[in-house]
């Protein structure tokens, strides 16, 4: 299970003011999950920033009949197995609830942010 800023024994009520790390991952889908993982396997100190409140999120707010166009044994995040028949093709819901699970020993900090910003356009201002 990933674990939030904050979240560790005594944190409870506290504001914990600035985190250093080394590396911010933003996004907390496949390719920031599985980024995660080889960080972790490193000894590297992370954490995870994602819009949503919770892993997996971001699965959730796509279309109900959502099927992957691959099959599940291709689907996995590294070091652990999807939770399907190989041969299946999981669901949004499969994938979102596959995305909460870690593999045992990542120990990967997921941080919920709103991330909004105001770039500058190519004159100077903002949009």
């Amino acid at each position: 299970m990933t674990g939030e800023l904050g979240s560790g024994p005594g944190d409870a009520g506290r504001d914990a003011g600035p985190v250093r790390v080394e590396t911010v991952v933003i996004g907390a889908g496949q390719a920031g999950l599985a980024t995660g993982y080889h960080l972790a396997r490193r000894g590297r100190d992370f954490v995870i920033l994602d819009a949503y409140q919770r892993v997996g999120d971001n699965w959730r707010c796509h279309w109900d009949s959502l099927r992957l166009y691959s099959p599940a044994r291709i689907a996995s995040l590294p070091g652990m197995r999807f939770p399907a028949p190989p041969m299946s093709y999981p669901t949004k819901d499969d994938m979102a609830d596959s995305s909460r699970r870690t593999p045992p020993g990542s120990n990967c900090r997921f941080a919920p942010v709103c991330a909004c910003a105001a770039w500058p356009t190519r004159t100077g201002s903002t949009s």
